[in-house]
């Protein structure tokens, strides 16, 4: 008898805990398969706020979603990392957003007066779904405080350098050649050779046979120019910057590479 009550009791048991588990993998199953939904950003017509004019500086886009069914998008605004606070709420969409820097501003504690250039007003998006759920986006639209930039088009390029390499000891100056930059958008353009030709002429021994093998990224922010994102042919990070000139639209850039090759270049419009 005390067996068989065993045994009762210890099917009771499993049947219950099958139960339990059948209930734990079908919400988690309903967890995984609930369909979320994220914003979409297009159509972007300014990236950055104007530093040279903060009254009407003003940053827009095409605001839609996609996934679940969205009813509206809250909109937080932070500034430079700060706390999110409410922005504004979509309750249309798709929709197109212009936000002002003095909105975009606005509840944060920072004054229009107060804005400098490299500040960074950072949207964060919320859709509010028809059944209930608020989904924060984990990403942001970071615009950027800085100035308008038109560097792109071909330049006559005088370039001065020393190499650290046996190949070549003598330092080269007044090396002329043409360059090229092409225009990446929101203030960041390709330099076609960052080294204005002195790579194609000290290392074509090591297989550098166009002016095209070292191209680099710079960024413009109000004229100061920033070498980002730049690897050079054997490996190396490039670093580096300089400046344009407002009145004339000459460039200069001083590099190095990870080798402590050094060189500047004078990039003059053609």
């Amino acid at each position: 008898m005390k067996i068989k009550n065993i045994y009762l009791l210890l099917f009771a048991f499993i049947t219950l805990a099958s139960v339990f588990q059948s209930c734990e993998e079908d919400l988690l199953v309903d967890k995984l398969t609930e369909p979320g939904a994220i914003p979409v950003i297009s159509d972007v017509t300014s990236g950055f706020f104007n530093f040279n004019d903060p009254a009407t500086a003003q940053i827009g886009f095409s605001l839609a979603t996609k996934g679940a069914d969205v009813t509206s998008v809250s909109i937080l605004k932070s500034i430079n990392g700060s706390d999110p606070v409410a922005h504004a709420t979509i309750n249309s969409l798709p929709a197109t957003v212009t936000v002002t820097l003095a909105d975009a501003l606005n509840g944060t504690g920072v004054a229009l007066g107060d804005v400098a250039v490299g500040d960074v007003v950072s949207l964060i998006f919320v859709c509010n779904t028809a059944d209930g759920r608020a989904l924060k986006s984990g990403s942001t639209f970071d615009a950027p405080v800085s100035c308008p930039s038109d560097l792109a088009g071909t330049y006559n390029a005088v370039s001065s350098g020393t190499s650290t390499d046996g190949c070549c000891p003598d330092p080269i100056t007044g090396f002329t050649s043409t360059v090229t930059l092409t225009d990446l958008g929101d203030g960041n353009y390709e330099v076609s050779d960052f080294s204005g030709g002195l790579y194609l002429e000290w290392y074509d021994v090591y297989g550098i046979s166009s002016t095209n093998d070292s191209p680099c990224n710079i960024q413009d922010v109000c004229g100061t120019l920033t070498i980002v994102n730049t690897v050079e042919p054997f490996g190396t990070a490039v670093t580096g910057g300089g400046s344009v000139d407002a009145a004339t639209g000459v460039i200069t850039i001083s590099w190095e590479n990870g080798y402590a090759d050094q060189g500047t270049i004078v990039l003059t419009p053609q």
